[in-house]
């Protein structure tokens, strides 16, 4: 899971050099729910992740809402671990939050 905080936030940084976008601070928190039985259990299954979730809050200089939108969504998809969690078939919930610079 820590994989997925630093992904976001190294490929945020390059979406927003791509775009000309000043980022401040960030704060990033993720929570996941991971069954144990089969990791550490006997029992058969899939032993991935039944729930990831992202919440993001950044300080930039994003004001208008319809950029950052663009922004979240061009970081989402070129984050490799975003995908990864997105396309294995985990419950994945993002929160992003915009504040001032």
């Amino acid at each position: 899971l820590a994989s997925l905080s630093s992904c976001n936030y190294v490929t945020g940084s390059v979406v927003a050099k791509d775009h000309g976008i000043t980022l401040g601070e960030w704060d990033v928190k993720v929570e996941g729910l991971l069954p144990t039985k089969v990791l550490v259990g006997r029992e058969q299954g899939n032993p991935n992740w039944e729930k990831v979730l992202l919440d993001t809050d950044i300080w930039g200089g994003m004001g208008d809402d319809a950029m950052f939108q663009l922004f979240v969504r061009k970081v989402e998809r070129r984050c490799p671990f975003s995908q990864l969690f997105k396309l294995s078939g985990v419950v994945y919930k993002s929160r992003w939050v915009n504040g001032p610079l």
